[in-house]
């Protein structure tokens, strides 16, 4: 027995705009200490997510993978690319060290996900509908 591996497109931003929430949460979550920090605005900001992550799952019209997808991809790409965010910056080489080594596991893990998702996406197989 065979399993075919069907993707269906979607279309919209929602992926996206997840993507920025979580760095958005992950900045508010490091900085949780600093005065001035909103901490009322942060913990709407998660429920929120979680909340329409939640009601996502149940609509079918609603592409919850993408919102999943679009979170991740938001956590691995702020850890590669904005790294200052997340540390203090300083002197130490054991910081910078520890610095390279997350964002060369992040990219390492973004182009994993993004390669998987290519060529899942070009290799499934469209089943025929009558």
């Amino acid at each position: 027995m065979s399993f075919v591996l069907f993707f269906l497109a979607g279309v919209g931003a929602s992926g996206a705009v997840y993507g920025i929430l979580s760095v958005f949460l992950m900045d508010g979550i490091r900085n949780w200490k600093e005065p001035g920090q909103n901490r009322c605005s942060l913990l709407f900001d998660a429920v929120f997510a979680i909340g329409s992550l939640i009601v996502g799952l149940f609509i079918p019209i609603i592409d919850y993978m993408a919102h999943i997808g679009g979170f991740l991809v938001g956590i691995l790409s702020g850890l590669f690319l904005c790294p200052n965010l997340y540390w203090r910056c300083g002197r130490d080489i054991q910081v910078t060290k520890a610095k390279l080594i997350y964002m060369g596991i992040s990219f390492a893990c973004l182009l994993a996900f993004f390669l998987g998702g290519f060529i899942g996406f070009y290799r499934a197989e469209t089943p025929i509908l009558y």
